[in-house]
């Protein structure tokens, strides 16, 4: 277990989720149904609200205050039922809409403001109750979907389809919302990062869970026999089963045996001469009905890049980084910041989030200034530590 171990449940885990600067706080309103009792923001600034909309308290408005025209997002995710998104000027004429009339779990305006003052006005469509989560971002968000698509625009109707594509397109103030779902990339490596006051930050979309494995997916696992079940890692460059150091099924480690013949349960055996994995998880469990874990490093031959110390590696230079709301689990190490050929790095903040199942440290800082490690669930990393051959 770690020292920055703290109680946390990531479903609806919202409190100080401050997007994107990991500062924020939220703030669940009451009364603000009108321009003239609207909840006051204050300054433009990211941060994250909450509230509810229904048949007798159909909307809900935030005044925001803006002194400088610069890029800003707006994000409403978590939705139960049709909410309606509107941006409105200091006389209650619509600047931006995003009805879109009909059901979507999560709706956003992108825009860029001229100073002066603005409402948020977010509303119900279909008179049915719904809980919404309302991310104000002080840059463009981007956005992240398993369907997406790396050529698309990062929006919410045309999102990404990598962590990694969008962290290379977001800069300072900017926040890359990880939509729901698991993300196999092997590293997520920033070589770029945010302002004093305008952090770049990485954040799982509020409401939803997004996961991000550093392992190996398998596409099908298949009976061998017995209790055993045998798959084949999908390996990409850099990958080989002599690099598997680690297989865990339903949260418990598996042991690594020599010989088919040795395997029981508890155990694992790579064949080398096909690349397979074959596995007798405790109870005699199919790893395709629970979550598998597959810690394989990769290596890149002296090219960062290509390997994967790191599952989120923050290089030199990136500095102004925020990591909230993620579940990070099979890498080697679950965040690596190092600092070493510009001295010392600046402002990384790691909150609401879950690391588990990192081979060595959940989180590694080489040489950094300024870390903040607030509200995480980092459980179950040092796998080093345990024996992983059973002869």
């Amino acid at each position: 277990m770690s020292n920055y171990d703290a109680p946390y449940s990531h479903a609806n885990q919202l409190s100080e989720i401050g997007l994107p600067n990991g500062r924020g706080t939220e703030i669940w309103s009451a009364g603000n149904t009108s321009l003239q009792t609207a909840q006051t923001v204050g300054g433009l600034k990211s941060s994250l609200y909450g509230g509810n909309v229904s048949s007798s308290d159909a909307q809900d408005y935030y005044r925001i205050d803006v002194s400088n025209r610069t890029p800003s997002s707006f994000l409403m995710s978590g939705l139960g039922a049709d909410v309606g998104l509107q941006i409105l000027d200091s006389n209650g004429n619509i600047v931006q809409n995003n009805p879109d009339n009909q059901y979507a779990s999560a709706k956003s305006i992108r825009t860029s403001l001229n100073p002066g003052t603005y409402y948020v006005r977010v509303y119900s469509i279909d008179n049915r109750d719904t809980h919404y989560n309302l991310s104000l971002v002080n840059g463009t968000a981007f956005f992240v979907a398993p369907y997406g698509n790396d050529n698309n625009s990062g929006d919410l109707s045309s999102p990404f389809r990598t962590i990694q594509h969008a962290v290379d397109a977001a800069h300072g103030g900017d926040t890359v919302f990880v939509r729901d779902g698991v993300y196999y990339e092997r590293q997520i490596a920033l070589y770029h990062g945010g302002d004093p006051d305008r952090p770049l930050t990485i954040a799982g979309t509020p409401g939803e869970t997004a996961v991000i494995d550093n392992g190996l997916s398998v596409s099908k696992w298949s009976s061998a026999g017995g209790n055993v079940f045998v798959g084949t890692p999908n390996y990409g460059q850099g990958d080989s089963p002599e690099n598997t150091f680690r297989v865990v099924v339903d949260n418990r480690p598996l042991i690594a045996v020599d010989r088919r013949d040795q395997l029981r349960e508890g155990t694992y055996w790579r064949d080398f001469s096909n690349g397979s994995l074959q596995v007798w998880a405790f109870g005699g469990v199919n790893p395709a009905d629970k979550e598998t874990l597959i810690i394989n490093h990769r290596y890149g031959n002296g090219n960062p890049q290509q390997d994967n110390y790191g599952g989120i590696a923050i290089h030199s230079g990136a500095n102004h980084i925020a990591i909230d709301g993620l579940i990070i689990r099979a890498s080697d190490t679950g965040i690596w910041a190092t600092e070493s050929a510009q001295g010392w790095g600046t402002d990384l903040t790691v909150k609401n989030s879950e690391i588990k199942f990192s081979w060595d440290s959940a989180i590694r800082l080489d040489n950094w200034d300024g870390a903040l490690i607030d509200n995480n669930n980092i459980h179950d990393n040092g796998q080093i530590l345990l024996p992983n051959y059973q002869r």
